[in-house]
């Protein structure tokens, strides 16, 4: 068990987000935790569509993460 004692995420979206459609077609959902320096373009990539928006522009990514 984990130290802080917590090892369930709990995810909840409406089915007709566009997000529902790229976890039925891949079968995959990812999960990110993040600083409280990011927070603000967290929230702002979570209240966009990324049916219009690429959201990944938003985001330096390191050159050790490896994406999918």
């Amino acid at each position: 068990m984990p130290a802080s004692g917590h090892d369930r995420i709990l995810v909840s979206m409406s089915k007709n987000h566009y997000t529902n459609q790229g976890i039925r077609e891949s079968k995959k959902l990812s999960v990110n935790l993040v600083s409280r320096e990011m927070l603000p373009k967290a929230d702002y990539v979570g209240s966009v569509s990324g049916a219009s928006v690429d959201k990944s522009e938003g985001f330096d990514t390191p050159s050790n993460v490896v994406i999918y």
